[in-house]
């Protein structure tokens, strides 16, 4: 008699099972629940840990690094290295003029001074004690140059220098020196470098202006940020989340160069991503894409551009804002999937410092996702990354958590790009390419050694006299948000 073979033992086994599923059919259910949990917690797990790996969860060192750099990079020598970071700096411009996020604005508490070192400045950032206003000075004391922000009080709504117990108001100016005689003046030059700043949508940011002008033109900013008047004035929007990316190895030039590139979509965000990780929907992601219908608006003009932001209310016609238009929806195999549509308008409130994402579905109608994503040249080539959003209330957070999500992991996909490329200033483009040299036009504006710089310190004193006086009006309507356009401007800054 012959051993049984493997393909009886197959045999024998599929019909005794056969037989007690037939005779327990509860028994088949109960395995396949089994089998179905099984599979549904690996998913939750990988996912999990997915997402906390997107956030750096597992990096031991204290500094969040960027996802990009965690991956191993090419052997090379430090030398050769240093030299190719080296190249890649001296291909971009410095940093361009605008308006940039500090910290958030929980990050400073009443009476308290934190330090951020960025746009290569130390900001000494503080918060009066009685008023709850912010100010935002330069790190070091006029007398001897202590560090204002390390070991410095907050006194009375002033910074209290730690070394000599200076104190110096949000202005800058020097307003008690204790050991001073009676009698005596404080010197003129007691005086420490104060920027403009604002509190905007739960963030501290500060105007930036790299020009060589007078202190008095130089520190004016040109623009300003728009009230947003949903989160200002509709209870129905609430806070939802923030994420601090960490650093990125790349130019602040580049993000906004992105809203013009429309040919980089096909091969780099037509792919689905789980949302908040660099991984593809896996089986099914050769059949199931996404198609993008891209355009970009440059405000402040009177042709097409301003007239499509005009009718389409994207934002403020303002020739400092740039806006890009996404319309998305889902293929299954190049053939459009109904029910799948959103919209996107990404707003550049100036060159990238701030960035604006309002996006939308026809499945919920005038109920929207706003997302700010900020980037912060720590030097001028590590960028500071930081996102937070609000919500609809009447949106289900976990779509909420899809569209931060999916966006978050389709922005990633361009960093290795980024970390690794040159600005070429005479890039060798072809019919379709897109509104790149449009933008890079418009980018001009931000940098102090254009021509477009060079003619704004020559205007006369009127202009700064037309700003001040808007300024007064913007304080004077502070608290009062609507929703007209005239009021785009209705914040309060704090010098």
């Amino acid at each position: 008699m012959r051993a049984p073979t493997s393909v009886h033992i197959l045999a024998g086994f599929v019909a005794v099972s056969s037989l007690i599923f037939y005779l327990f059919p509860w028994m088949l259910i109960l395995l396949l629940q089994c089998i179905a949990a099984i599979i549904t917690l690996c998913v939750i797990v990988w996912c999990v840990i997915q997402t906390l790996d997107i956030l750096n969860f597992f990096s031991p060192k204290t500094e969040i690094q960027s996802m990009s750099s965690k991956q191993k990079r090419t052997q090379t020598t430090p030398r050769t290295e240093c030299e190719k970071e080296a190249l890649r700096d001296s291909s971009y411009p410095p940093y361009p003029a605008g308006w940039y996020s500090l910290c958030w604005s929980d990050e400073v508490k009443n009476g308290e001074v934190i330090q951020r070192d960025a746009l290569g400045k130390s900001y000494a950032i503080f918060r009066g004690d009685s008023n709850g206003e912010i100010g935002v000075l330069d790190a070091y004391c006029p007398h001897l140059g202590a560090n204002l922000a390390v070991g410095g009080k907050v006194c009375d709504d002033t910074l209290q220098c730690p070394f000599h117990k200076w104190r110096f108001d949000k202005d800058g100016t020097c307003t008690h020196i204790p050991y001073l005689q009676e009698n005596a003046k404080i010197p003129r030059n007691a005086k420490v470098s104060s920027y403009p700043c604002v509190e905007y949508h739960g963030m501290v940011c500060v105007w930036y202006d790299g020009s060589s002008a007078s202190p008095e033109r130089g520190r004016l900013p040109w623009y300003h940020l728009p009230i947003q008047a949903e989160l200002a004035n509709d209870s129905n929007y609430r806070y939802f989340g923030r994420r601090d990316y960490g650093l990125i190895n790349m130019h602040i030039h580049e993000f906004a160069e992105n809203a013009a590139d429309w040919k980089h979509f096909e091969p780099i965000h037509t792919t689905l991503m789980i949302p908040f990780s660099r991984t593809k929907v896996p089986l099914i992601d050769e059949w199931l894409r996404i198609h993008h219908t891209p355009a970009t608006y440059i405000g402040g003009g009177s042709g097409r551009d301003s007239m499509a932001i005009q009718q389409n209310a994207y934002g403020p016609d303002n020739k400092h804002f740039l806006y890009f238009i996404n319309n998305a929806y889902l293929t299954w195999n190049g053939v459009k999937i109904p029910n799948t549509e959103a919209h996107a308008v990404v707003s550049f409130f100036g060159p990238s410092g701030v960035v604006l994402f309002k996006f939308c579905v026809p499945s919920f109608p005038n109920a929207y996702i706003f997302l700010f994503q900020t980037h912060l040249p720590e030097e001028r080539m590590q960028l500071r990354v930081r996102f937070h959003w609000y919500a609809h209330q009447s949106l289900p957070r976990l779509f909420v958590w899809y569209v931060v999500g999916n966006w978050l992991a389709q922005w990633t996909n361009d960093i290795e790009i980024w970390e690794n490329k040159l600005h070429l200033s005479k890039p060798c483009l072809v019919k379709g390419d897109g509104p790149i040299l449009k933008v890079r036009r418009w980018l001009k504006q931000f940098y102090p050694d254009t021509k477009q710089q060079q003619q704004r310190e020559k205007n006369d004193d009127n202009e700064f006299s037309a700003i001040n006086e808007q300024e007064q009006t913007v304080q004077a309507a502070a608290g009062d948000h609507n929703n007209n356009s005239d009021n785009k401007n209705n914040m309060e800054l704090a010098w």
